[in-house]
This record gives C-alpha cells, structure tokens and sequence, in this order.
C-alpha cells in the first residue's frame, strides 16, 4: 500500500510539472507572436519615415508599443536597422484613384517596382470598380496631414479646443466624446505631442 501512494506521488508530480511546462510553452508562443507584430511594424515605420524616432513619429509609436510589451531593446534596435537598410531597396509609391461615383483616392505603398505594384492594385481595385488615375487627375484635393487622437481622460476635457490648438501649436482640435482630434503638418508631430504630454493629455 505504501509502495502504491509513492507511485501516485510521483506520477501527480510529473503531471505538474508537464502541465508547468505546458502553460509556460503557451505563454512563450504568445508573446512571440506579439513580439513579431511589433517587430514587423518597427521596420515598417523606419522604412517609410526614416530611423530617427524624434523626427519619424510612427516610429516613436512602434517603439513605445514595443517597450510597453517588454520586448528586448536589442530586438527593437534590429528592427529599426532592417527597416533603414531597406530604405534604399524599398520605394514609396503613390497611385491616384478614381473610386465609385467619381470619389478620389490617394493609395500609397511601398515596392521595389512600381510596374510590380500596379497589377496587384488594379486587381484590387477592380473589386470595388475603383480605377487608377493618371497622374495629377487627384492629387491637387489632397494635403497630407499628421492625425493625433488623444482620449480626454476620464474628467474630460472641458477647455477650448481652439486655445488648446493654439498651446500645443496645432492646426486644428475638435472634440467628438472623450476624444480629441489634432490636425497638424507632418513634421509637427513630434512636437505637438510633446506639448500635449506637457498639459498630460
């Protein structure tokens, strides 16, 4: 009988320590998971604005996100030189876009070919009976912008979105809810929401 309680003894520990084993592979597998996502848009966000975080602030975004998760910082700094490396293979390309009713369209993507990008873009395209346009058809109703959207917070924000586009130096602030929407010129960015950690917003 003794013999047969160290038996069960045994075996309960080993199924612990499977299960142990089991719970921390998952857990393992998860965080790789997010940390390939992060990854993916680090390299993203330097391939198209640049490896400097103060001047490309999608980049200061995808590196904040990557801390946040705790991913190692040797990780984020591989990221960042794949991206800049890729600057020089991978190009931005801009396609004008006529959509259903005659709506105008900017696409913009990045490619090592342009005529490699059309096709997969009109087979797109054709999907929503969206055609690309030539050149300069569009282009003339577009300003390219920087978008900042901040939550009010929880006592909201109750002060006047036009002083407060003034203080952070914005262009515009409207308020829809509990959320704040900042338009400014895209190399403000950095600096407007340096203003708006300033007013801890």
């Amino acid at each position: 009988a003794g013999v047969a309680r160290g038996s069960v003894g045994r075996m309960a520990g080993h199924r612990k320590g499977h299960n142990i084993k089991q719970q921390k592979g998952a857990e393992d597998a998860k965080r790789s998971k997010i940390f390939m996502k992060l990854f993916r848009d680090i390299v993203s966000a330097a391939r198209t604005g640049g490896a400097e975080a103060g001047s490309n602030p999608r980049l200061g975004k995808a590196i904040e996100n990557a801390r946040a998760a705790s991913m190692p910082k040797k990780n984020i700094e591989s990221a960042v030189r794949v991206g800049n490396s890729a600057v020089d293979a991978m190009a931005t390309q801009v396609f004008e876009v006529t959509g259903p009713g005659g709506v105008a369209i900017i696409v913009e993507g990045s490619a090592q070919d342009r005529k490699q990008m059309v096709p997969s873009l009109r087979k797109v395209l054709n999907h929503f009976d969206a055609t690309v346009a030539k050149e300069g058809a569009v282009a003339w109703m577009f300003d390219r912008k920087g978008l900042i959207e901040v939550a009010a917070g929880e006592g909201g924000f109750g002060g006047d979105p036009e002083e407060l586009a003034i203080e952070v130096e914005a262009e515009n602030v409207s308020k829809d809810g509990d959320t704040l929407t900042l338009v400014c010129t895209p190399n403000d960015m950095t600096k407007v929401c340096a203003n708006l950690k300033k007013l801890s917003l």
